[in-house]
């Protein structure tokens, strides 16, 4: 999300405080379940803000107060000796108080120091809550902006792809331009298609990619269903996989030398009642939200897609077929022939 609003708020909270800092920290994604918060918004006398800190719960300060869920208020910060965490150096040895409260329903810590002096008075700490509510209001109208923004992002991607469907009936042209639909729309950086084996149902194969991020080793080509990292836990269990901070979890392999990405979102294709593959989706940045939202339209464009494959192979059957015919002159052999 775009952080001006929040900087020109801060702003004006840090200068009505006479503040060293007013910092706030929103959430960024969840790792193994739990929310991690990334600085959104800061305004400094200082030139040694962190613009990449994150804090989880438990945390330092920061992680403190998203832990309990209630403000906390410092005097004399130096005897304190718990970490702020925004700082990139020793700035936080001069700072002399701290206060900070944690926005409704964890949607983030609303933060402010001082050097100037050592106990906030109680009117700037009502002024804190009072901006804190703000943020959250301000956060919510974001979210809100964001999600129709998404939906009609998605409305036109899905049209683009009904469109494709209708105009393209070979495989190889086909799939490149989805697949590029679908990462523009999605957000994902990185999105590929993979399939089954027709000959060997435990293993494989990745039929396309929009862009190839395994450049520098030889791409195997098959991998193991069991051992095929989060593509293949897909294909076994035949549902969707998101993931926010998947760390070393690998795509397909840790046998590929791909980037770690930070989202991964996997959704099962499934042709005539049967797994028949996986799309993947990945992002090496972070991505801000609206992941529920791409994993109902990555499931909407699996189905499409589906639909896609089994029309295919069903022409191709009845084309078969017709050859059959063809040659035996055996016209019962074909229902669909009045």
């Amino acid at each position: 999300m775009d952080n001006y609003l929040y900087n020109r708020l801060l702003g004006i909270l840090g200068n009505v405080l006479e503040a060293h800092s007013a910092v706030l920290f929103l959430p960024a994604r969840l790792e193994n379940g739990v929310p991690v918060y990334a600085l959104a918004g800061s305004f400094s006398l200082s030139n040694r803000l962190d613009s990449a800190a994150v804090v989880r719960p438990r945390d330092g300060l920061i992680g403190l107060i998203i832990q309990n869920n209630e403000p906390l208020f410092i005097s004399n910060f130096y005897q304190h000796g718990s970490p702020l965490g925004y700082y990139k150096s020793n700035e936080e040895t001069q700072i002399k108080a701290f206060m900070g409260c944690p926005l409704p329903e964890g949607r983030g810590v609303l933060c402010v120091d001082t050097k100037r002096i050592h106990v906030f008075p109680d009117k700037d700490k009502k002024l804190l809550l009072l901006f804190g509510g703000v943020c959250a209001g301000l956060y919510d109208l974001q979210r809100r902006e964001y999600s129709r923004n998404a939906a009609l992002r998605y409305y036109a991607a899905l049209r683009q792809i009904h469109i494709l469907i209708n105009e393209y009936l070979v495989w190889g042209d086909f799939v490149p331009i989805f697949l590029d639909i679908i990462s523009k729309a999605s957000g994902y950086e990185y999105c590929a298609l993979c399939v089954l084996d027709r000959n060997n149902g435990d293993s494989y194969i990745v039929v396309g990619e929009n862009y190839t991020l395994a450049l520098k080793r030889h791409r195997p080509e098959q991998y193991s269903v069991k051992e095929g990292g989060l593509a293949g836990w897909v294909l076994r269990n035949g549902k969707p996989l998101l993931v926010d901070g998947a760390g070393g979890s690998p795509l397909f392999s840790s046998a590929v030398s791909m980037p770690l990405f930070s989202n991964v979102l996997a959704v099962p294709l499934i042709v005539q009642s049967r797994i028949f593959g996986v799309l993947c989706l990945g992002s090496t940045q972070p991505l801000h939200g609206g992941a529920e939202e791409a994993q109902e339209f990555a499931g909407v464009a699996a189905g499409h897609l589906a639909l896609f494959l089994e029309n295919f192979q069903i022409k191709e059957e009845l084309r078969e077929l017709r050859k059959k015919i063809k040659t035996t002159g055996n016209t019962r052999a074909f229902p669909m022939q009045p």
